[in-house]
């Protein structure tokens, strides 16, 4: 993991701290946050396609 994806993993940690049932998975080249079993966001090494 790069440095800059490394910070911005940190980041939503530290912004989901309080979240319920909180987890990491790791998918699409990255890390994706799951609360309640819901997928919230993915730090990737590029951007989700639009549509």
């Amino acid at each position: 993991m790069t440095a800059e994806r490394e910070h911005l993993t940190a980041r939503i940690r530290e912004v989901l701290r309080d979240a319920p049932r909180l987890r990491e998975v790791s998918m699409f080249g990255g890390i994706s946050f799951m609360v309640n079993e819901k997928m919230v966001v993915a730090a990737t090494k590029s951007s989700f396609p639009s549509g």
